[in-house]
């Protein structure tokens, strides 16, 4: 995460835990959902009773857990289950032999019961026999089986009814169980490792030696998710968006060839999926059998499964599952014990079938801008919904997505250098009242400020000083400009475009931003600074939704941009002649 944000960070690193890292479906032979209203729902595998419903029989449609209600996390191991209430507290059903459940007995249980001492909890993880969870002070507690060392407190006591902490450890964000060791990540992007080592899984340079506690996975910083469903493989992916695996022989961290710009990760035995910045999936390493002749299905490097697209989350563990935008839910893989949800127990290998879970569609942006937040000379895509919850996609990490964030002020987002440090700064006008977050101050909040224009807000550096200027532009067209070069004082033009939505960049690369209207058609209209506020347009690029400028490619001349009523990007580079580069499809938590 950029420096600049570190102190919304930890303003918001209770609701990041819960947004960012929050699973509502988890699968391996059982599969677990989280409905809207918070109940848990689930299918598959049940000799254990780890589907929560009072019995052993297998179901191959979802039914509803019993008991559970305001759950925000699932997580689901072997034949053990696992949820995570908003209150904090942590709940556990099914295979109880080595303590699993946490509830200080062996003993399986059909419904959820509450794991014992454990409160304020911000994530949950199942390891195939152990169970994980990160405390909102950042410390770790494992319980369940211990023979490698798994739950890292020093021991390799074989078991633990109830939770232990892990020691040596803190400031812990993310963690992953894997079939017989354990993975975090830290709050400086470190990761750490504990447990079985036979195979290099842990990532310190050795094999065959287990450690019991905590030891940094060596040659590999900067990292946002982890991942180890697996006997042998370890998985993890950094800022840039990219890929790293370890295990299998391999005992330090290896990027994984031929995928770019990952938003999310997942492994299980010998597969890898990963989910990219624009909505599609991808899958390699054995992924299956073939029901014909019981031979596995082995994919040598990764490919998009099947057709899908606009995928917001994914799930890898005997199958594969799929949420895309609009909330139906696709599977795919060996379904035996009709862990896909689809009502048979029919293998789905050739391509991806609806299963029966279904979710609320995931809100597509109600507003979009673009700043350079990294300060890496190029425009940085935001999206905010309508609750005021907004997103940052980094261009200097392959646009991986960073929030979402919340600013507790409602009103229209404007996005800019204000204090020209380089960096952009975030700001909402509510009512004619400019709120900004600069980030020169470490986002410290500057106003409200007040113009006396109404009109829909805009913010550029329209007199070249480095610095982002206020701007109203009214129904009618008029735009009014506050000069901070000269201490604010207002400008105002009409350029006889009005009713449609308007944006500004330097689109002439004089240094000056350039007042530009879009209509309802996808027409964009410009006034250059350059060439003494001339119009030049309409042109449309063949898209309409809502228009954003900056930019993109870094050659000092802002390019337009476009998202489409279904969440798409579309960018014309002017440093490549404004050919479109796009659909992106950044997805919104």
């Amino acid at each position: 995460m950029k420096t600049k944000a570190v102190g919304l960070c930890i303003l918001f690193i209770f609701v990041l835990s819960i947004c960012a890292n929050a699973k509502r479906m988890d699968s391996m032979r059982h599969t677990l959902a989280i409905k809207d209203d918070g109940t848990v729902w689930a299918c598959g595998d049940n000799m254990r009773g780890q589907l929560g419903d009072g019995t052993t029989s297998d179901r191959y449609s979802p039914i509803q857990a019993q008991g559970l209600s305001d759950i925000i996390s699932v997580s689901v191991g072997s034949e053990h289950s696992l949820a995570l209430r908003r209150d904090g507290t942590v709940w556990a059903w099914g295979n109880n032999d080595y303590g699993q459940i946490g509830d200080g007995t062996q003993t399986k249980r059909l419904t959820p019961v509450q794991v014992m001492g454990l409160e304020n909890v911000v994530e949950i993880a199942a390891g195939f026999y152990h169970s994980l969870a990160i405390k909102s002070d950042g410390t770790v507690w494992g319980w369940g089986y211990n023979y490698f060392g798994q739950l890292g407190d020093g021991t390799n006591t074989p078991w633990r009814l109830t939770p232990v902490q892990v020691q040596e450890i803190d400031q812990v964000i993310k963690i992953a169980g894997g079939l017989d060791h354990s993975l975090c990540v830290k709050s400086d992007g470190t990761a750490w490792a504990w447990g079985n080592n036979e195979s290099g899984q842990l990532g310190d340079g050795t094999i065959y030696t287990n450690r019991y506690t905590p030891v940094q996975v060596v040659g590999i910083s900067n990292v946002i998710d982890i991942t180890g469903r697996s006997a042998r493989f370890s998985m993890a992916l950094t800022g840039d968006g990219t890929v790293w695996r370890w295990g299998g022989g391999q005992l330090i961290p290896k990027v994984e060839s031929g995928i770019s710009g990952v938003i999310k990760i997942s492994c299980s035995g010998i597969s890898f999926l990963v989910l990219t910045s624009y909505g599609i999936p991808y899958i390699w390493g054995q992924v299956g059998t073939d029901p014909e002749n019981d031979t596995p299905i082995i994919i040598e490097n990764p490919v998009p499964v099947g057709d899908l697209t606009e995928i917001v989350d994914i799930s890898d563990g005997v199958s594969f599952h799929f949420i895309k935008r609009d909330g139906t839910v696709w599977g795919m893989g060996q379904n035996t014990f009709g862990e896909l949800g689809d009502g048979t127990t029919t293998a789905r290998m050739s391509a991806p079938v609806q299963v029966l879970f279904s979710f609320s569609p995931t809100p597509t942006a109600a507003y979009v801008l673009a700043a350079d937040f990294d300060s890496d000379g190029r425009a940085d895509p935001i999206a905010m919904d309508n609750s005021g919850n907004w997103c940052v996609w980094y261009s200097h990490q392959s646009y991986t997505r960073d929030g979402p964030y919340s600013l507790g002020i409602s009103g229209q987002p404007v996005a800019g250098d204000v204090d020209g440090d380089g960096q952009g700064d975030m700001g909402i006008v509510q009512n004619g009242q400019w709120y900004i977050w600069l980030s020169g101050q470490s986002n410290a909040l500057s106003g409200p400020y007040a113009f006396g224009v109404d009109g829909t807000p805009v913010l550029a550096d329209f007199d070249g000083d480095g610095k982002a200027d206020p701007a109203m532009v009214s129904a009618s067209g008029g735009w009014h400009v506050f000069l901070s070069g000269s201490g604010y004082s207002q400008v105002s033009a009409n350029f006889g475009v009005s009713g449609g939505t308007p944006v500004a960049g330097d689109f002439d690369g004089d240094g000056k931003a350039d007042p530009v209207m879009v209509d309802g058609n996808g027409n964009w209209y410009f006034w250059l600074s350059g060439s003494m506020y001339n119009q030049h347009g309409p042109y449309n690029f063949g898209v309409a939704g809502k228009p954003v400028a900056g930019d993109f490619d870094g050659d000092g001349k802002a390019d337009p941009a476009m998202m489409d009523a279904f969440g798409n990007w579309y960018i014309w580079p002017s440093s490549s002649f404004y050919i479109p580069d796009g659909p992106y499809y950044l997805v919104l938590p």
